[in-house]
């Protein structure tokens, strides 16, 4: 996620800047970079940031499966819910709300991305 949020504040600060080509007029805060946004920006060596996070003390690499790792600010509490397990921390009233906002959509608008990350980012914006 860590490749994914830099390249995504990268693409949003060109676009606020106006740099990027053909560039749309600055987003509100939220927004969405879109794919050709991104790719302007390109891709960033997984490696290289590893070993950049790695020589910050502001932040703590931990392993987790293979090749991955999560990384996150030393001193702040990680307020992550974890997507396997079968305790809900969230209100019966959010999942009403939730409910009923998909139920309201339109086809078309009720079509979301396969990842959680990105569905997140639509919601969120």
């Amino acid at each position: 996620i860590l490749l994914k949020r830099i390249r995504e504040q990268c693409a949003a600060r060109r676009i606020m800047k106006g740099s990027g080509k053909g560039s749309r007029s600055p987003p509100s805060v939220s927004a969405i970079p879109t794919e050709s946004e991104l790719d302007e920006v390109g891709m960033i060596d997984p490696k290289f940031l590893r070993r950049l996070c790695e020589g910050c003390s502001e932040v703590q690499v931990e392993p987790t499966e293979g090749k991955e790792y999560s990384v996150t600010l030393v001193g702040q509490p990680g307020v992550f819910v974890d997507p396997c397990s079968p305790r809900d921390p969230y209100p019966h009233r959010l999942w009403m709300e939730a409910a009923k906002y998909f139920e309201a959509l339109k086809e078309e608008e009720g079509l979301f991305p396969g990842g959680r990350y990105a569905c997140a980012q639509i919601l969120k914006s």
